[in-house]
């Protein structure tokens, strides 16, 4: 089985790697210079590694689910040639968080060629 993080839990993680703790490590290394605090570079390397760590977590994570039919939130059969294709029908997956296609901003479907 791959490893994929729950959309919430990736989100917050991103979100974390990408603006948040690069801004405390920045913000910590500057301070501790400053005011001479002790241990600068185990603490700031520490974090820096830290953060290396969950956004690794991110990309993996991120792979896989763009890797697997998860992305998709169903699927449209297309019969026909490419002049003449049409939609023979559509198949909606079931959302996990209970979303219906009405509460998205946008879906993502895959193209079955019958």
């Amino acid at each position: 089985m791959d490893f994929t993080l729950p959309s919430k839990i990736y989100n917050l993680i991103k979100y974390l790697v990408l603006i948040v703790l690069p801004s405390f490590t920045t913000l910590y290394v500057l301070l501790a210079t400053l005011w001479e605090w002790d241990n600068i570079a185990k603490i700031s390397a520490s974090l820096t590694g830290f953060t290396a760590f969950l956004g690794s977590l991110v990309g993996i994570s991120s792979r896989n689910f763009n890797n697997s039919d998860d992305r998709f939130f169903g699927e449209i059969h297309v019969a026909g040639t490419e002049e003449g294709a049409q939609i023979s029908h559509q198949v909606f997956n079931e959302d996990p968080s209970g979303m219906t296609i009405a509460d998205k901003k946008e879906v993502t479907f895959k193209v079955v060629h019958e």
